[in-house]
């Protein structure tokens, strides 16, 4: 009887057991089974950086599931305004690659970061993934001279400082080899290095002999790096031997109110033995809190400008000499004019 209970016992465990493994397998080998033929999407690389002008390449890879064997058709959203997008295979049977290019047009393209989508779809089936791409400023650099204009008798030496620089932004740091034209004859160019590292400067000197012919010359001073050129347009005066210039002013004294209207002088530059130069003006004396100012700040051969003197709310009170001086290369003068102001 013992030995009866014992088997009937034992054949209910086994059962129960069996019961309840049939209950936890019994779950996944249908899901198993439920699952139909399907397809994943894969994307190498998942980001890009290009310069505007270039253009970026994703493999995508559609990799077939439970024996899929349908066809997938690929788009892409997201790509950025002037860019264009396509695919080698826009569609892939089964397991396959195809390739998405993106390309930027140039300056036209936008700057930064996009997220692009790509799309596969088979019938009712469809999946996506994003990939990124990043759309940098082409290394480019600029010139520039200081100053644009110099003014020299014969025999005389011009100096500009050029200037070469990165555009903002660009990280250029290449090497760029200057050169310049226009040079009038009997004279001649040379800088202090025709290679400039960016960032860097070089020196031009324009010399003279007392053959250089006299008159007002465009210069244009270039750079080249590789495919990149650009230039800066300055100009070289040579002005007659015994020229000379002369400055009046009027009126020579103004009086405003403090905080009130602008005190204007009419600066005259007066051209003696064929002067052509440029004169370039400034001023000394301007108390603080005020403002003097040039309009416009130069002139060439004769003419006048506007000197504005500007008095402020917190202006001080009384009179101020202002001594405004007018430069033409070797030559100088100034002249003073007063302005008082009252309360």
């Amino acid at each position: 009887m013992v030995q009866t209970r014992l088997k009937t016992i034992f054949t209910l465990l086994v059962l129960t057991l069996a019961l309840a493994t049939s209950f936890l397998i019994w779950p996944t080998y249908s899901a198993a089974a439920a699952s139909g033929p399907d397809f994943s999407l894969l994307a190498n690389p998942t980001s890009r950086t290009i310069e505007r002008g270039q253009t970026a390449t994703y493999t995508i890879h559609v990799q077939a599931l439970n024996g899929f064997n349908g066809t997938v058709n690929l788009t892409v959203s997201g790509v950025p305004n002037h860019d264009s997008a396509s695919f080698t295979n826009p569609t892939v049977t089964g397991t396959g690659d195809s390739v998405l290019s993106v390309h930027s047009p140039g300056h036209e393209s936008a700057l930064g970061t996009a997220t692009l989508t790509v799309t596969g779809t088979s019938g009712s089936l469809q999946h996506s993934i994003q990939v990124t791409l990043t759309t940098i400023p082409v290394p480019d650099f600029s010139i520039s001279s200081n100053p644009f204009v110099q003014t020299v008798k014969p025999g005389g030496t011009a100096v500009y400082q050029i200037s070469v620089t990165s555009v903002p932004g660009t990280n250029f740091s290449g090497t760029v080899t200057l050169a310049v034209s226009g040079v009038p004859a009997s004279a001649t160019a040379s800088f202090t290095s025709t290679s400039v590292v960016v960032p860097g400067t070089s020196e031009l000197d324009i010399k003279t002999t007392s053959q250089t012919t006299t008159g007002s010359f465009g210069l244009t001073v270039t750079g080249t790096s590789g495919q990149l050129g650009h230039f800066t347009d300055i100009t070289f005066e040579v002005i007659p031997p015994n020229s000379n210039f002369t400055l009046s002013a009027s009126p020579t004294s103004q009086s405003i109110q403090r905080g009130g209207l602008n005190a204007v002088y009419t600066i005259h530059v007066g051209a003696l033995n064929g002067f052509i130069g440029t004169v370039n003006f400034t001023v000394s004396g301007v108390p603080a809190n005020d403002l003097g100012f040039f309009n416009p700040d130069s002139v060439a051969g004769s003419g006048d400008v506007d000197f504005i003197f500007n008095s402020g709310a917190q202006s001080s009170l009384g009179t101020f000499t202002l001594t405004v001086t007018g430069t033409s290369g070797p030559l100088q003068h100034s002249i003073q004019v007063t302005c008082t102001v009252t309360q």
